[in-house]
């Protein structure tokens, strides 16, 4: 009877050891892919036989360059460019900023303040 136990326990002992040793394999074949800028998932086979696509071929995310906020947003971004194009071409010509209103020129519109004093005295 005791003998059946150990059997047993040492089944069930050398299966997490095993489980624990693949995983750590896994993880370090991972690691050296890395290090090389390369990983390669083992392939495995479907029901009918054929090697099935991977992950990574099924999101097919590819290279995507490192993008600013702003282009996130597609409005901010139009506004973005829009601004950058009015830039360009007030270098390029001559554009319109406003000036005075109809009529001409009609005096200090706020009025002037008689007890303000902006000097500073020493």
């Amino acid at each position: 009877m005791r003998d059946n136990e150990d059997e047993y326990y040492d089944m069930v002992a050398g299966a997490a050891q095993k489980k624990k040793s693949d995983k750590a394999a896994r993880f370090e074949a991972i690691a050296t892919a890395r290090r090389d800028e390369r990983v390669v998932e083992a392939t495995s086979l479907g029901p009918d036989g054929k090697r099935q696509i991977t992950y990574q071929i099924q999101k097919n995310k590819g290279l995507a360059p490192r993008r600013k906020k702003e282009v996130r947003n597609p409005r901010v971004k139009k506004r973005m460019m829009y601004e950058d194009k009015q830039k360009k071409l007030k270098t390029i010509k001559a554009v319109y900023k406003g000036g005075e209103g109809k009529g001409g020129y009609q005096g200090e519109m706020s009025g002037i303040k008689t007890g303000l004093v902006k000097s500073v005295k020493l």
